[in-house]
Order: C-alpha cells, then sequence, then structure tokens
C-alpha cells in the first residue's frame, strides 16, 4: 500500500513533536502493509519566499528523522516528500512549486479551506493541469461543501483523498459510493498525525474496501505514481 498524505516529520506542523514518535508511527504504518509513505506537511504559500523557507525546514526535519530510523534500526515504509498545500489562492503563478510536488512526480496535494467552496478554484486548479500538474485534493470527505467539489471540478484532471477512517463504517462506505458515482478517481490515505488520536488506519481500511469494493481496492490503496 502506498499512504500519501501523511504528517510524519517531527517537529514541522501539527504533527509528531518528537523523531521517536515519528518513528513509532511509521512502524506501525509498516505493520499494517504500508510498504510507501508520503511525509506531506501543512504548507502556507502567500509570496515566492514561503517556498524556500518551507523546503529548508522540511529538510531540516526530513534529515533529523531519516538519523533517528537509522540509529534506531527500525523498519518503515519507504519515504518520499511532498506538501499539503493550503489552496487559498493560486499557487501556479510560483516558480518552483513542482518542487512541492510528491517526489519524482507531478502529484501536488492540495487543501482547500474548511469554510466554504469558492468558484476560484475550479480556475486555480485547471492552471495547475496547464502546467503539467495533477491535483490531489486532500480528505475531500472532510469538506461540509463536498458535493460542490464534486461537481464543479469534474472536468479537471484531479485525484480525490479520502482519509481511511471512512472505509471503516457503514455511514463511510455509503458516502464513498456516492463519491464514486461522480465517476471520479480515489485514493484512501491516513492524514495520520500522531501515536494517539489521529493515527493511521489503513491496514483495517484495506481489509474492508477488499471485502466492499474488491474490484477497485488496488487502486485505492495502491494508487501509480
Amino acid at each position: 500500500m502506498k499512504d500519501l498524505h501523511t504528517h510524519c516529520l517531527p517537529c514541522m506542523d501539527d504533527g509528531p513533536k518528537k523523531v521517536e514518535e515519528s518513528i513509532e508511527m511509521l512502524c506501525k504504518s509498516f505493520e499494517q502493509g504500508v510498504t510507501l509513505c508520503a511525509a506531506t506537511p501543512h504548507c502556507i504559500l502567500h509570496d515566492q519566499q514561503d517556498i524556500d523557507a518551507f523546503l529548508q525546514k522540511r529538510e531540516k526535519c526530513f534529515t533529523a528523522l531519516k538519523e533517528g530510523i537509522y540509529a534506531a534500526q527500525k523498519h518503515v515504509p519507504e519515504l518520499i516528500l511532498g506538501a499539503e498545500i493550503y489552496f487559498d489562492n493560486d499557487i501556479s503563478r510560483y516558480e518552483g512549486i513542482e518542487r512541492l510536488c510528491l517526489t519524482d512526480t507531478n502529484k501536488i496535494l492540495v487543501e482547500f479551506p474548511m469554510t466554504s467552496y469558492h468558484k476560484q478554484y475550479a480556475e486555480w486548479l485547471y492552471n495547475l493541469n496547464f502546467k503539467g500538474f495533477i491535483p490531489i485534493i486532500a480528505h475531500v470527505d472532510r469538506y461540509p461543501f463536498w458535493k460542490e467539489v464534486l461537481e464543479g471540478l469534474s472536468d479537471l484532471h484531479i485525484i480525490y483523498q479520502l482519509n481511511a477512517t471512512r472505509m471503516l463504517t457503514i455511514s463511510g462506505r455509503r458516502f464513498i459510493k456516492t463519491v464514486l458515482k461522480h465517476d471520479t478517481y480515489c485514493i484512501f490515505s491516513s492524514d495520520m498525525h500522531d501515536t494517539v488520536k489521529r493515527v493511521s488506519h489503513m491496514g483495517e481500511a484495506y481489509a474492508k474496501a477488499k471485502k466492499h469494493f474488491p474490484s477497485i481496492v488496488d487502486g485505492m490503496f495502491d494508487a501509480k505514481l
């Protein structure tokens, strides 16, 4: 399995505060069958300098994590880097935005503000498509305006990411079926932040998906990059 939305870098955002906690998160993820994990810390871009500042901090945290994993000699998923970009402006205008894509891909994870849906989102996403990027819309299931997202972005080349916990409940699976009726490409990720409250449920979710969505389960949990 691939987990393309996680907050596993230590001291980077609202994820783990210690290297040891990061390693514990990744070990549990590996035990559940995750073989590749994308570290996608929160990123807010309001000017060109924000990209460099974010990347410098991310590299520092990633280096600390790699050193900790090596010292602990633990089995963890392969790690790649990315960002969860707060989508409140047209990020396609920034030079070097490709550096925030998932490692060695054209996939870029974006998060809408939770307040309301704006028609500008479609224009901004189109601009990303035009420049060769494939946006991944983070945790579509969390937006109160999710219907507007599915209906307003249907003509664009995008990927919808849902949190794995949705697969664990009857109401969640009902929601997933509704999303799939819109002929969308969906992937499931943990969006894990810690070892207590916002943990990975990828293993459990995969088992449920195999039972309820057997024909498309592999695409949901092992997306091609």
